[in-house]
């Protein structure tokens, strides 16, 4: 350096002597060198320290160790400099964190997801799998995804994994494997394409959700559904299916087919009146969509044969609609046997009327015989009978004539078959051709009928023939009773007196027929109406005469009870409906 200073002093003046410049330098080169020297360590060591600082930073963030930041009051001339790295260390570690959170959230989800989770290569080797995957199955990475589900040692045919790798698009399926316990499982299976930064699929995704109790719950489901149709395919009656407010058939079981002889679909979608003998079916349809039983119905079969069922009802849900059960069952056989006891009952009674019915005859017949002796007379002795006489005589024949035709149809009506036509009818009215059909029967014993008759009586709905039959047997039993009681000893007016009441509430009319008889048993009164049950001797009564009543009374929605106490007589109670209150069905005409 010393001499490039000489040369350029010799370079800017030429006139200079080299021996002179040498001597002058000599002198001042001592000092130079001194203060040039310590100017460049100062600058030396005011430029590296600064720099060799922030490599060593550098250098130990790069092999791991936590970046701390650079002193900043250590960096002289490269104060900003250092700022800025500061600057974009904070930046760059501010990412790494975020970074960091974000890969430990997935990691998280990945693992604690609630289904199984798989990534397959296109071998179909497991390259990774969650922490539920690991815990159910048996598995090693690299394994392949059916052997580990399956147990399979080739691959599942149809499967998603190798139709995602074929189109790139996810796919759904249902399968079923084992867990590493043996335990069967049912998944949905979906899947979706891993593709790398050219778009190509390099893995597949796998996840499964387990559907093994909802398979469970299908199958007892179908179980179900099958125990149920076969039930009720196989119950011995026909059961119906009904839409609560149209009444139309929605399902029915083969005991229909058996009854009707129709085959289901051309019973299906129809109307259940369609099943209803002719004039019949209005008076059902109203009391079918309400819960309750009726008794007796006319109904027709494929081949217009008419036949008697009884038909439950129960309202109930399914689906969300209203629906009707309706329960169907043929009675036919047993209400032809009960009419075959009825009519024999009624052929008992009119056996037991005989001699009250021939002095019923004998009267009209005395007078028809007195006006024919009268005109015998009167033409013997050559003469001809004035008009006032022939006008009484003639009336007298016309009267008699007309009672003894009415106590000739009195007893045809009784003694027929009864239609089980219901009308409405005046309890009132039948209680009194009951009573005077066997009025004869009751003067013959010297037995009073007490009247005690509500006259503004509702009507009710019954067979007033059927009806009939029960007050007459109600009237016997008095009538027995009564006998048996004062066949020992002498009774009074009092003690052969027979009660007929009748009273009316909102919904019911009530109907007593009370006798001064010696009263029932306490320990016989409650099998009072069970069929052949009697307290009379042997020889005097079928036990069918109060059963017949029971049923008869049951048929129209009513009741009737038996209230006595030994010694003071029986009090029958018929209770009935008033015409538009009954709960069965019978509410109308109907068969």
């Amino acid at each position: 350096m010393a001499a490039y200073f000489l040369f350029a002093i010799a370079q800017a003046d030429p006139t200079v002597r080299w021996t002179t410049a040498a001597q002058d330098l000599l002198q001042v080169l001592p000092i130079s060198l001194l203060i040039l020297t310590g100017f460049g360590f100062l600058v030396a060591h005011r430029l590296t320290r600064p720099l060799h600082e922030l490599q060593e930073a550098l250098k130990s963030k790069s092999q791991g160790t936590a970046w701390a930041g650079l002193d900043e009051t250590r960096a002289g001339e490269f104060r900003e400099l250092v700022r800025t790295v500061n600057r974009i260390a904070a930046s760059v570690r501010q990412r790494r964190l975020d970074l960091d959170e974000q890969l430990n959230m997935y990691q998280s989800l990945f693992h604690n997801v609630p289904c199984l989770i798989t990534v397959h290569d296109r071998e179909y080797r497991l390259l990774r799998y969650n922490r539920m995957f690991w815990e159910l199955f048996d598995a090693k990475p690299m394994e392949h995804c059916y052997k580990v589900y399956k147990n399979r040692i080739t691959q599942c045919e149809n499967c998603p994994v190798e139709r995602t790798f074929n189109d790139g698009k996810s796919h759904t399926t249902e399968e079923k494997g084992f867990y590493k316990d043996g335990t069967p499982a049912h998944w949905i299976v979906r899947t979706a394409p891993i593709r790398d930064a050219d778009g190509r699929v390099t893995a597949v995704m796998e996840m499964c959700l387990d559907i093994t109790d909802r398979k469970l719950l299908e199958q007892k489901l179908r179980k179900s559904e099958k125990k149920y149709s076969t039930i009720f395919d196989n119950i011995p009656v026909a059961v119906f299916e009904l839409n609560a407010e149209t009444l139309d058939v929605r399902n029915c079981n083969r005991g229909m087919s058996q009854l009707y002889g129709y085959c289901k679909g051309e019973v299906i979608g129809k109307s259940f009146s369609m099943l209803f003998a002719p004039n019949s079916t209005d008076a059902h349809l109203t009391a079918l969509r309400s819960p309750g039983h009726i008794p007796q119905a006319r109904h027709m079969d494929k081949d217009c044969q008419e036949f008697f069922v009884s038909i439950d009802t129960s309202r109930t849900a399914l689906e969300g609609k209203e629906i009707l059960l309706a329960v169907v069952s043929d009675v036919t056989d047993r209400i032809r046997a009960e009419q075959q006891v009825i009519q024999s009952s009624k052929m008992a009674t009119l056996g037991e009327m005989a001699a009250g019915v021939a002095h019923e005859l004998n009267q009209p017949l005395a007078v028809l015989k007195m006006v024919a002796n009268f005109f015998s007379r009167q033409t013997n002795k050559g003469l001809t009978p004035d008009q006032d006489q022939l006008s009484q005589m003639t009336a007298k024949i016309v009267n008699n004539v007309d009672r003894a035709t009415k106590i000739i149809e009195h007893m045809r009506e009784f003694g027929r078959k009864p239609n089980l036509e219901s009308t409405e009818v005046q309890v009132n009215d039948v209680l009194r051709r009951a009573c005077d059909f066997f009025s004869e029967q009751l003067k013959i014993r010297d037995i009073t009928v007490n009247w005690e008759l509500d006259a503004d009586q509702p009507r009710v709905l019954a067979d007033p023939n059927r009806l009939e039959q029960v007050f007459i047997n109600l009237l016997v039993n008095a009538r027995d009773a009564i006998e048996d009681k004062c066949s020992g000893k002498e009774c009074m007016e009092d003690d052969r007196m027979i009660t007929l009441r009748t009273r009316s509430n909102a919904r019911h009319v009530v109907t007593e027929v009370v006798d001064t008889g010696p009263g029932i048993p306490k320990a016989v009164i409650g099998r009072i109406f069970e069929p052949f049950f009697s307290t009379k001797e042997v020889g005097r009564g079928t036990g069918l005469g109060l059963s017949i009543c029971y049923d008869i009374v049951t048929d129209y929605d009513g009741t009737i009870h038996v209230f006595s106490k030994p010694g003071h007589g029986a009090r029958f109670v018929v209770t009935l409906p008033i015409a538009g209150t009954m709960r069965n069905g019978f509410n109308t005409t109907s068969a």
